[in-house]
């Protein structure tokens, strides 16, 4: 019997192991105070996309997460089945603090069966929308804004939405806009406009509105839709006022004493007078001494304002 010899060829074993599974990801917006706009982050996942599929992320950067901004998703992220696109959705809270830019830094841990693409790190930056000790001009949006001049001689303009603004020190000049706001000029001689809407003008004290340097209310409206009202210190009983007591002859310190006399205007309570000259109605709040005293009461200007039982100046 014969036989005979063959070489046997090279076998190559091609497994198929399917597609690569990878997650990415990268900022997709920075945050905003004005506005409120949230910093995002979009996660992307190649390979397999039948199932949901959850990314733990950790978060780290200058902003205070509960402070500067909030996050919902707990630190983690769900791709949903089919979708090769996930958010992470970071808040931004809106305050009255002067911060410089702060940062988001979202980190991200790979599930099981994949790998990252790319940097594992994405960062956001958040941009402040208040003031600092300088002269600032601070422009809100059509959203709730919550503005802060701080320091400084400074413009404030809401717009639309109900905003808070403050000027801080300085004489400055508020324009809440539309909407239901909240003005609060704060030290220094300040003009206040609450403009269309339901609007609060606040004093925290009364040294700041003094009659050095008093405040001047434009566009004050007490009927209507666009009610406004007067948030006095807490010690100035709340009155809806209706009548002037009688008009100064002047903006002297003697003037207006003789019109605000301690039985026209007693101890912690507002009054309204008229002076000669001048546009409209001031309103005064006492400091606790019956009578008018130059140092410590409030006086506050309606720029072309005429009180009456018809138009009335409430203070709360």
């Amino acid at each position: 019997f014969g036989y005979s010899q063959g070489l046997v060829g090279d076998v190559q074993l091609i497994l198929n192991t399917g597609p690569t599974k990878s997650i990415s990801i990268a900022k997709t917006t920075d945050g905003k105070e004005a506005g409120s706009v949230s910093s995002v982050f979009t996660l992307t996942r190649t390979g397999d996309l039948s199932s949901a599929l959850t990314v733990n992320y950790t978060l780290a950067g200058t902003a205070t997460p509960g402070v500067d901004y909030t996050n919902p998703g707990a630190g983690k992220a769900t791709f949903a089945a089919g979708f090769s696109k996930a958010t992470i959705t970071l808040p931004t809270k809106d305050d009255l603090l002067s911060d410089p830019s702060e940062t988001i830094i979202t980190k991200i841990t790979a599930p099981a069966g994949y790998t990252i693409s790319g940097p594992d790190t994405a960062t956001a930056t958040i941009l402040d929308n208040d003031g600092n000790s300088g002269n600032d001009n601070l422009v809100g949006t059509s959203l709730a804004d919550a503005l802060a001049g701080v320091g400084g001689n400074d413009t404030l303009s809401g717009l639309a939405g109900n905003d808070t603004l403050n000027g801080g020190a300085g004489n400055d000049n508020l324009n809440g806009g539309a909407g239901n706001d909240n003005l609060t000029g704060g030290l220094g001689k300040d003009t206040l406009t609450g403009s269309t809407g339901l609007d609060t003008l606040t004093y925290n004290s009364l040294g700041e509105s003094l009659l050095s340097g008093f405040d001047v209310i434009q566009g004050y409206s007490g009927t209507g839709a666009s009610l406004d009202r007067i948030n006095a210190p807490g010690s100035i009983a709340p009155i809806t006022l209706t009548a002037s007591k009688g008009t100064a002859s002047n903006l002297s310190a003697a003037a207006i004493q003789a019109v605000l006399t301690a039985t026209k205007f007693a101890a912690n309570t507002a009054a309204a007078f008229k002076v000669t000259g001048q546009s409209g109605t001031f309103i005064a709040l006492n400091n606790g001494v019956a009578g008018f005293q130059a140092a410590s009461d409030a006086i506050i200007q309606l720029s072309g304002y005429n009180i009456a039982a018809a138009t009335p100046v409430v203070v709360i």
